[in-house]
This record gives C-alpha cells, sequence and structure tokens, in this order.
C-alpha cells in the first residue's frame, strides 16, 4: 500500500522565485564572468516550479508488516515490534525498543491516507 504527497511545498515556489530574481539580476546587470551562474539560474527555476506543481511522489509503504519511507535515505519500521504510539498534532511518531522511533508526517498526506494509517497502525498498536 503506497501513500502519497499531496501537499504543495512552500519552501519550493520561494526558491523558485529566488533563482528566478537571481538569473535575471545577472541578464540585466550583463556581466559576463558569471555566464555559469546565468544558465545555471534557469534549470534550477524549472526544478523548483515542477517541483511545486507536479510533485506528488510515494512518501510511505507499507509491505508485509514493515512501513517505509521512499526515497534516497530510506527508513523502514516493523509494525510486530511496534510497542507504543505517539500521537501529537504533526503526525505519528512510532516507538520500539530495538529500533528507531519512527515519523509519520500527517501534514504531508490527505486526510483519507491519514484515516488509513491510523487504521493500520491501530491494529499493530492493539496487539502489544
Amino acid at each position: 500500500m503506497e501513500f502519497k504527497n499531496v501537499k504543495k511545498r512552500k519552501a519550493d515556489i520561494l526558491s523558485a522565485v529566488l533563482w528566478m530574481v537571481f538569473g535575471l539580476s545577472f541578464f540585466l546587470i550583463e556581466n559576463h564572468k558569471n555566464y555559469v551562474l546565468q544558465l545555471l539560474a534557469i534549470p534550477m527555476v524549472i526544478f523548483y516550479l515542477y517541483s511545486y506543481f507536479f510533485d506528488k511522489r510515494d512518501l510511505y509503504k507499507i509491505e508485509d508488516d514493515t512501513i517505509k519511507t521512499v526515497g534516497w535515505f530510506a527508513k523502514s519500521f516493523d509494525l510486530n515490534k511496534l510497542n507504543r504510539v505517539n500521537r501529537n498534532d504533526y503526525g505519528l511518531k512510532l516507538v520500539s525498543d530495538n529500533q528507531n522511533d519512527f515519523l509519520i508526517d500527517r501534514r504531508l498526506l490527505s486526510i483519507q491516507d491519514v484515516k488509513t494509517i491510523e487504521d493500520i497502525i491501530v491494529k499493530y498498536e492493539s496487539k502489544t
């Protein structure tokens, strides 16, 4: 089961605007020494605009009693070894004795996905 990012991050649009201003300042000043920085600004603006408008990547996966983050620095948590769940406004913190704590950020997920994760975790929480 996969859970996708549905929230837009304000930092991405702010970074796109800053790179746009940075790149335009070089074109307006016409400084030929920093031609590489002029060319760097264009892909950076495109990257951050794409990230803001079209980034719907998977954040969490639940497979075989394990919840995982998706990405380069992926983390995993074995739900069978769950001791307790700390709930707050930002999300869930899964705590175990022999594993690192695992954070689930509810601000990035849809309401339906949060409810689905809550239901799955309650099943494992009731086993302990």
